[in-house]
């Protein structure tokens, strides 16, 4: 008898504890969620797109919201895609973050100036030809008063198209800085006329975090920007995917005592996987 009832209180505190670890797992409920996202608008540098309840149903279902409308201007396009994820924010700032796994072969960069959490970047796209290359030129930062009013739960990462970044990189590139890169290739790339987004990591208390991107751009050249902005969304899913599998398989072996520090959008290094 003493042996069944040890046995039934071992089943009783497994049963409990598995309970116990779904609710922490679950979603906050769509009122905790409405009501974060509205919190994070009042006090953000660019507020987000606001989500109906179907669409903060399908968020909190598992589902990656992806958003397409027309800006202020009525010409360009706004592209944001919203996805609820079980990783830390911390968890998903390395794995969109961390030099390591941001690399892009079509891509080259090159930093103009950098000071902690903000830094002013050259970037040309290699597009196949008959397309000609796409450059520009952008200021990046971190909203540390957000994160700093919101004791940490808002980080916000922005960055904006610099007007006069063409003229700015130009001697860059002339100088040779830049390895792979000459003033010819430089000078043949159309300068994009439109270039501002950002991603926006929100901590839930219970666990888990919302991640956010959001890109308003315009390729110029000729190409259609509302096909430009399909293609982006059109991609969004699999690349948030790709982030949630980097950050939960991939970013704790990889970010321990040894790596670089990498500032996180509250100004301080992210604390390393023990």
């Amino acid at each position: 008898m003493g042996g069944n009832r040890r046995s039934e209180r071992y089943v009783a505190a497994v049963l409990l504890l598995t309970f116990c670890s779904l609710l922490s797992a679950a979603p906050p409920s769509d009122a905790v969620l409405a009501a974060t996202l509205a919190r994070f608008n009042a006090s953000a540098h660019t507020p987000l797109p606001v989500l109906s309840a179907r669409q903060r149903e399908e968020l909190r279902a598992g589902e990656v919201v992806k958003l397409l409308e027309r800006t202020g201007d009525g010409e360009t396009w706004r592209v944001a895609g919203f996805m609820m994820t079980e990783n830390s924010q911390q968890a998903m700032w390395l794995a969109t973050q961390d030099l390591h796994f941001t690399s892009q072969d079509e891509a080259i960069e090159a930093p103009i100036s950098l000071s902690p959490n903000r830094s002013r970047w050259y970037a040309l796209l290699d597009l196949p030809a008959p397309v000609r290359d796409r450059h520009w030129v952008i200021d990046i930062w971190d909203n540390i008063p957000l994160a700093d009013v919101s004791d940490g739960m808002f980080w916000e990462h922005r960055w904006e198209l610099v007007a006069d970044g063409e003229a700015q990189a130009r001697s860059v590139i002339a100088s040779g800085a830049v390895n792979g890169l000459d003033i010819k290739t430089f000078d043949a790339a159309i300068y994009t006329p439109v270039n501002l987004g950002g991603w926006v990591f929100l901590a839930f208390p219970g666990g888990g975090s919302l991640l956010v991107y959001d890109v308003t751009s315009v390729v110029g050249g000729g190409i259609p920007d509302r096909l430009v902005a399909e293609y982006v969304r059109s991609g969004i899913e699999r690349y948030f995917r790709l982030l949630e599998v980097r950050a939960r398989d991939e970013v704790p072996g990889h970010y321990r005592s040894g790596h670089e520090p990498v500032i996180g959008a509250d100004g301080k290094p992210v604390p390393f996987y023990p």
